[in-house]
Order: structure tokens, then C-alpha cells, then sequence
């Protein structure tokens, strides 16, 4: 192939004009013409035929040639059947028992947590590199109601050496992805294959290098579409003060790569409850969270209780706050729902009652994400309102649900009662203070005193109301 004639190029900075560039791509050969590349074109197979060679280059698809699919979900609007799906927490927040839980519930066909049905009974591959087999996975396991025979650890993959001998080695999705797919063509019924935690099993790989973790996680991710499955990977959380998404281990390629990303954390208004939180859907409309506790089922085996929905996002719970900004972003909430429980209020109203309420922008804003309060337009010239969120508009039904699916789950409202109250209950001050006039506290708003007597602060309500009963 004759190399093409050099087309000299302007110099110190000259510009390029657009009939010489036509000129020297006139004179590249064209690699796909036989006459201009001698290597392309038909060529000799073993049996004497000929056939043409597929060469490297770009390989399309015409999107008509695609025959459509339906989005199939594993549990509806929270986590889809043939994609991947990120379960992220700090450690010792419960993140391998509702993994487990998860995992028996497919094999059962159970109900999810939130009443959404499941669909048939199937298998669960298990790789868990922090946990027993004997002493932890199986005892928790039973306590959630597992069919044992239809969950499979993967503790190792066989390899043959050149000297023809085995050695059994840790799985690595570096090179051991077609020992996977064999696994779980060979079931026949997977529906859930969980990794945890995910940087257990990348081999080399620099889980920091965003190029590198896309690369790893997309055969994997094809694995799952290919063969029906849901991915559940499992990773910790960085100290950051970074938005939620942002948090996991490792480069945003885990996060980037996921089709549903799901946060785990204490509830900071109760030490004992722990929250699932939606951080990212891809394929369904938002979602509530869940809440759920750790109780003990029979004597040293502990499984997940779950509780009901609940309204506040990730970046609100997972923040850094301090204890003096927690208890102002209480009062404001508290101010909120008093505010709105009649129905939507002009934001203009708002934002001018809490300045009277002593309750500054920050702090309602804060108090406005951890009630999963969205403005909203009131018609096509309207203004713009506030409003509590419903049980109907907490829980939409995921895109293009499918019979395996089923249908969506019902939402129970987590939003706490008015608090009764007398007008001689507390004085307000020329500031806007409030003082309790049963136990004397003072409070910079009348939100600071009603989360004061709800939440059972008040020793003289708290006695008198302990006495009624």
C-alpha cells in the first residue's frame, strides 16, 4: 500500500484552511477498499472457501433492527431486573442483613417491604467476602425465611494451571466473568446476584480511576442484561462533606455505572432506627425510603424489621450537622407541618412567616429537604407553593411495570399529629420567644415549644398526660 503524499501544514500559528484538510484526507487510503488495502477483501478459510474478514472499527446498530423490551424490576421502582444496583452505608448499619433479606424474599417469591408483590421464586448467588457462611450467612438467612436451596455462595473460582494442575482462587471480576456466567447459566433461575462488598472482588484494579471502574463494572453489567439478573454491589462510604452521590468508595464510576443507587443510615431522631434512602433512579420515579430496625429473632441471630416509609432524602440525613443546627432544623420542621397542614401556601407566605417565627432561610431549607417538600406552580401563570408530600404522590409507579413486576405498593404517611394545644400553654415574647408555661422552659419560636411538649420534654404535660391515662 502506497503511503500517502505528506501535505505540509502552515507553521508558526497560521490557520488551516478547510480545502487543504479535504486534500489530506483525500489522500489517505481507504483501508476498507481491497484495491487500496491488499489486507482487506476476501480471504481463504480452512476448507478452501473464501469469506471476509472482519476488520476493527466502529459497529452499529440501526435502532428499527432493535427489537423493544419491557423494563422488568426485581422489587418494583426500587431495584431492576437486568441492571446494577448500589447499596451504600457506613459500617454497622445493616447493610449485609437487608441484603439478605432481599436475597430471601427472592427465593420464597415473598412480598417486599412495602407490599409490593414479587414475582416467581428464584435463585441468589452470593459472593460475601466479610461474612461466614456457617456462623452469620446461614443462621441470618433462616431468621428471614430463606429457601436455603436456592441461595449459592460463590466461594472460589476452579483455575487450571499450564502443568495441567487446579488451584481454587478468590474471585476477581477481572478475570473471572465467564466463571460467573457459566454459574449462573447453569442455575437456570438467578435473579439476583450480590457483591459485598464490591471492593472485595476488583482484583487489581484502582477503584479511584473512573476509566478503569467503567471498564471492570461493563461486562458484568452486560452479564446482567443478558442473562435477566439483578446486580446488587454493596460499598461503604467516604468521610466527606460531599453531596450523598459522591460519597461512595472509590470514583463516581460506581455511582455512574448503577441504574438505582440506595443509601443506608441512622435516623437522627431515633438512635435505634436505621433508613434506606433512594439516591438515584434512573428508570422509575422517585421513591420514598424505608425504614427498618435490627431485632433479635431467637437468641444471637438478628434479622431486619422493617417499618414504614419515609419522606426525607440522603443528602439531608448523611450531612454533617451540628447539635445546635439539629434542633433548629426540628423546630422548623415542626413549623412546617403546622404550617401546611391545612393545604399548600403561597412560598412568599412562607418564607415571610418564618422570619416573623425567628426560623432563617438556611434552616427552612433544610427543614424543607427533610420533609421531601417540593414547590410547586400553582396552575400556568400561578405562583409557587408549598405543601406536604401525600401518600398518593409519595410512591409512583415505576416506568413500564411489567406482570413479573407487579404493581406498586401503597404508602403509609409517617408525618407526626398536630399537637393539641391550650392558648395559655405558653407566653410568646416581643421577639417571638416562647415560654412554657407549665415548666417554665424558653424557646427562640412556638416551633421549639410544640417539639418540646410532643416530644415528651415537658416533665408537668408529660406527668399530667401520664396521670390521664
Amino acid at each position: 500500500m502506497t503511503p500517502p503524499e505528506t501535505i505540509p501544514l502552515p507553521q508558526n500559528g497560521a490557520k488551516v484552511h478547510a480545502a487543504q484538510v479535504r486534500v489530506a484526507i483525500g489522500a489517505i487510503p481507504n483501508p476498507f477498499d481491497p484495491a487500496q488495502n491488499p489486507n482487506y477483501g476476501p480471504r481463504p478459510s480452512f476448507d478452501g472457501a473464501t469469506k471476509d474478514i472482519a476488520l476493527p472499527g466502529a459497529v452499529l446498530r440501526r435502532v428499527s433492527d432493535i427489537a423493544a423490551q419491557e423494563l422488568a424490576w426485581l422489587w418494583p421502582g426500587r431495584i431492576p431486573l437486568g441492571k446494577m444496583t448500589l447499596l451504600a452505608g457506613d459500617p454497622g448499619l445493616g447493610k449485609s442483613f437487608v441484603t439478605l433479606d432481599i436475597a430471601a424474599r427472592v427465593t420464597r417469591g415473598m412480598r417486599w417491604p412495602d407490599a409490593a408483590p414479587n414475582g416467581q421464586p428464584g435463585s441468589v448467588i452470593l459472593l460475601s467476602a466479610e461474612d461466614d457462611a456457617a456462623d452469620t450467612i446461614r443462621p441470618r438467612l433462616e431468621a428471614a425465611g430463606a429457601n436455603l436451596d436456592k441461595v449459592h455462595i460463590l466461594d472460589a473460582v476452579r483455575h487450571v494451571k499450564p502443568n495441567g494442575e487446579t488451584s481454587l482462587d478468590h474471585f476477581s471480576l477481572q478475570t473471572d466473568i465467564v466463571a460467573l456466567q457459566d454459574a449462573v447459566a447453569g442455575l437456570d433461575d438467578v435473579r439476583l446476584v450480590i457483591i459485598d462488598p464490591i471492593s472485595a472482588y476488583l482484583g487489581s484494579t484502582d477503584s479511584h480511576v473512573n476509566a478503569k471502574v467503567r471498564g471492570l463494572l461493563a461486562p458484568l453489567i452486560a452479564l446482567g442484561q443478558a442473562l435477566r439478573f439483578a446486580t446488587a454491589i454493596v460499598d461503604h462510604l467516604s468521610k466527606s462533606n460531599k453531596a450523598a452521590l459522591y460519597r461512595p468508595n472509590g470514583s463516581i464510576g460506581f455511582t455512574a455505572a448503577a441504574r438505582a443507587v440506595w443509601f443506608f443510615a441512622k435516623d437522627p431522631d431515633d438512635a435505634a432506627q436505621r433508613l434506606m434512602l433512594p439516591g438515584k433512579l434512573n428508570l422509575a420515579p422517585e421513591q420514598t425510603g424505608l425504614s427498618y430496625t435490627l431485632k433479635e429473632r431467637e437468641p444471637g441471630i438478628v434479622a431486619v424489621a422493617w417499618g414504614d416509609a419515609v419522606n426525607v432524602t440522603a443528602d439531608s440525613v448523611l450531612q454533617p450537622e451540628a447539635a445546635e443546627e439539629r434542633s433548629e432544623r426540628l423546630e422548623a420542621m415542626d413549623w412546617l407541618r403546622e404550617q401546611l397542614s391545612a393545604g399548600p401556601v403561597p412560598s412568599n407566605k412562607i418564607k415571610t412567616g418564618a422570619t416573623k417565627a425567628g426560623i432563617s432561610w438556611p434552616t427552612l431549607r433544610r427543614a424543607q429537604t427533610a420533609l421531601g417538600i417540593k414547590p410547586a406552580k400553582d396552575g400556568f401563570e400561578g405562583g409557587w407553593s408549598w405543601r406536604l408530600q401525600t401518600p398518593e404522590d409519595a410512591h409512583q409507579p415505576p416506568k413500564m411495570l411489567t406482570p413479573e413486576a407487579g404493581a406498586p405498593s401503597p404508602q403509609v404517611s409517617t408525618f407526626a399529629p398536630s399537637v393539641a394545644e391550650p392558648e395559655s400553654a405558653y407566653t410568646i415574647g416581643v421577639d417571638g420567644s416562647a415560654a412554657c408555661n407549665s415548666c417554665d422552659g424558653r424557646f427562640r419560636t412556638v416551633a421549639g415549644w410544640r417539639a418540646h411538649v410532643s416530644r415528651g420534654r415537658c416533665t408537668v404535660t408529660s406527668k399530667r398526660a401520664g396521670g390521664a391515662m
